[in-house]
């Protein structure tokens, strides 16, 4: 299918030894409903036959850049970034599967929305795990809670060009592996963000994701821009509960708690629920996920 001069859509997907699901995914992605799009795939010097099997299609909205050396995904973003010709940036990864009407329906409430810069949606996992999830829809709720927690899942995104150029946003490699969630935290700072509740993307769960290979690092990193959006919020941490929050941003130590660490975990919680409601943010948004966090840690309990 041929590729317009201005196209409405540039959708961005980085690659990394993909070549299992790639075609899944990049059939997904052809077929949609909405046609007026480029498509930039970035390949992050990949050993497998990735690159053999983006070559193979040859629809010419397919904008192939094979890169020889592992760059990380910032680098391969920013670039589609710049090159981005599209009013708005889907972006999707080499192993989940699109809705088929996916870019009709997140263009369709963009436009309808001009003071939205991000939206995501509901995704469906599939593969190693099978469920829907849903995230905060509303953007109060979403801006509430980003130092909760990330609230978009990076491959269910659409992001308004306009909004990264007029404020110099772009992904950051310092957050490496979790440089989603940075840069969607930044656009909380400049616009305003939404969740469809329609799954409009299939997630993928296998061994290979790069969330599970990084998961040590990933939480590390998570928890920087925690931080980062409860000082934007102005929620402290207390100096003695450094090492529970610590403990709280990293599951993976769950199971090792010590008996001591339930009693700083809660009071830690606690803490950070007081100082929640007391610059406006609602009991009914901010407990039940402290309590979701609090279930998890005794749910991990060896």
């Amino acid at each position: 299918m041929p590729i317009s001069d201005n196209p409405t859509v540039t959708v961005l997907m980085g690659v990394y030894n993909a070549a299992m699901y790639l075609r899944e995914s990049i059939d997904s992605i052809l077929s949609q409903t909405f046609t007026d799009f480029e498509f930039l795939i970035y390949n992050d010097g990949s050993t497998d036959n990735t690159a053999e099997i983006v070559r193979s299609y040859t629809d010419s909205r397919i904008l192939f850049f094979d890169n020889p050396i592992n760059r990380s995904v910032s680098p391969n973003m920013n670039e589609g970034i710049e090159r981005t010709r599209g009013r708005y940036i889907v972006r999707m990864d080499g192993d989940d599967l699109a809705d088929p009407e996916r870019i009709a329906k997140q263009v369709a409430y963009m436009d309808a929305h001009p003071e939205v810069g991000l939206c995501g949606s509901a995704v469906r996992y599939f593969g190693a795990s099978n469920s829907l999830i849903q995230l905060p829809e509303d953007n109060a709720t979403i801006q509430q809670t980003m130092w909760l927690h990330n609230s978009f899942y990076q491959p269910s995104v659409i992001i308004r060009t306009s909004v990264l150029r007029e404020n110099g946003l772009r992904y950051d490699r310092q957050y490496e592996f979790a440089e989603d969630y940075k840069l969607w935290s930044d656009m909380c700072a400049v616009t305003q963000v939404h969740n469809l509740t329609e799954p409009l993307l299939n997630y993928r769960i296998h061994p290979h994701q790069i969330s599970r290979r990084q998961t040590l690092g990933q939480q590390q990193v998570c928890g920087r821009i925690r931080r980062e959006q409860m000082s934007r919020l102005h929620i402290q941490i207390l100096p003695e509960q450094e090492h529970a929050f610590e403990l709280l941003t990293i599951d993976t130590r769950w199971p090792d708690l010590q008996p001591a660490d339930y009693g700083a975990l809660a009071s830690l919680l606690d803490n950070l629920g007081a100082q929640a409601q007391h610059i406006g943010i609602p009991t009914e948004v901010v407990y039940p996920r402290l309590a979701g966090q609090w279930i998890g840690i005794l749910g991990a309990t060896r």
